[in-house]
């Protein structure tokens, strides 16, 4: 229960669909799918069609085909968009707690990594004082601004849903980011990778790049880009996502050359999503598989409340497939995980997503949708026994 992965039930909900789906894109295939394509690498009509689902699963009807580019998923975009803009030494601000390969790529691109502390219910938000702080720090280089480099330095968030923590930014936060970034030219790259799996009763929360579009000026480059992926939705085998920008901003992402030659993206799965997406199936599919995952964690987490130590807490996300664990804080979660993998079983020390290891050592993630439901229980049933050997 340390990585997620595609659960059982999913994948078979999304089997009937991609075979005819699939049916349908082979029946449709001309010459132009099997060759390399042309810049900026889309099958026609694909952007098109994912336009429309986004509106209706965003609510946000500012979403245009020409805003969006397609990507092999969000952790090659991430790394896309990192070397596109930002050179050795380029400052980025993170939270701190965060998507842990996030922190690699940084390192690896020589990116300067600062940490932004948290704050609101549930650390739900970052500082925007501890925010601003850092950018008067590091942010204020007064060299001129250019096409090639349109940035002074970067900001990754996770807004909604947080991967570890399940929590979402306060409207307020994210109007203070957006004003921040634009203070100090900041592009604010957010992980909208959960966005989908939203399980409250309350209105979804929007995302950071809707308030970005607001007051902006759209032949700029704008401050938001939002990273996301079909992955959780459909599959992740299908390796596609999707960078949103102003149409200034993807036409100057499309034409560098990572995803000008013929590394550029893949076409012939394009295709497929597209079909996917055009089934009149699909809506119905998007609700039920929502429905289900709610329905699993939920399940989980009331296995967890009765069979962990009273000591041993986490709070009940807004959604996604995680839950965010805490031990007592004299205990390090990864002698934890020593004592699940004993016991054949697995979870993730909170030192994996965080700049400040020793401040949250104490917290570990579960992945909680994996397998059927009897692997899962069983897993469940293994982290709490070596939960009780740690602590009692």
């Amino acid at each position: 229960m340390a990585f997620w992965d595609l659960p059982e039930f999913h994948c078979e909900m999304i089997k009937p669909l991609c075979n005819e789906a699939q049916r349908l894109s082979l029946e449709s295939r001309t010459l132009y799918d099997f060759k390399y394509g042309d810049v900026p690498f889309i099958a026609p009509g694909f952007t098109e069609e994912l336009a429309k689902f986004l509106i209706k699963e965003y609510d946000d009807n500012d979403i245009k085909s020409s805003t969006l580019l397609p990507t092999f998923g969000a952790t090659n975009a991430l790394q896309f968009v990192m070397n596109r803009f930002f050179d050795n030494g380029d400052h980025i601000m993170m939270e701190e707690i965060t998507y842990g390969r996030a922190t690699q790529f940084a390192k690896m691109y020589k990116m300067k990594v600062h940490a932004v502390s948290s704050t609101g219910k549930d650390d739900c938000d970052v500082s925007l004082t501890h925010l601003e702080e850092l950018l008067q720090k590091y942010g204020r280089d007064e060299s001129e601004l250019t096409e090639e480099k349109p940035f002074r330095g970067m900001m990754f968030l996770l807004p909604i849903l947080n991967n570890p923590k399940g929590t979402s930014f306060s409207e307020e936060c994210c109007r203070g980011v957006v004003k921040l970034a634009r203070k100090y030219k900041y592009l604010v790259v957010t992980d909208d990778v959960y966005q989908w799996f939203q399980f409250n009763d309350e209105p979804k929360k929007k995302r950071l790049i809707y308030y970005d579009k607001l007051d902006r000026d759209e032949s700029g480059y704008g401050n938001v880009i939002s990273n996301a992926t079909i992955s959780k939705i459909a599959f992740p085998s299908i390796r596609i996502g999707w960078l949103e920008a102003t149409t200034t901003l993807v036409k100057q992402l499309c034409l560098y050359p990572h995803y000008e030659s013929s590394g550029g993206m893949n076409t012939f799965n394009q295709n497929l999503l597209m079909h996917i997406l055009r089934l009149p199936s699909f809506p119905a599919y998007c609700e039920k598989l929502k429905a289900t995952y709610k329905k699993v964690l939920a399940e989980c987490c009331e296995y967890l409340r009765n069979n962990l130590p009273e000591n041993v807490t986490f709070r009940y996300p807004d959604g996604s497939a995680f839950l965010w664990v805490q031990l007592p804080e004299k205990y390090d979660a990864r002698d934890l995980r020593k004592l699940c993998n004993e016991n054949d079983t697995d979870m993730l020390p909170g030192t994996q997503f965080t700049l400040c290891p020793e401040k949250y050592r104490h917290f570990f993630r579960i992945s909680v949708t994996n397998g059927n439901p009897e692997t899962r229980m069983e897993s469940l049933k293994r982290i709490c026994e070596a939960v009780k050997k740690l602590v009692n």
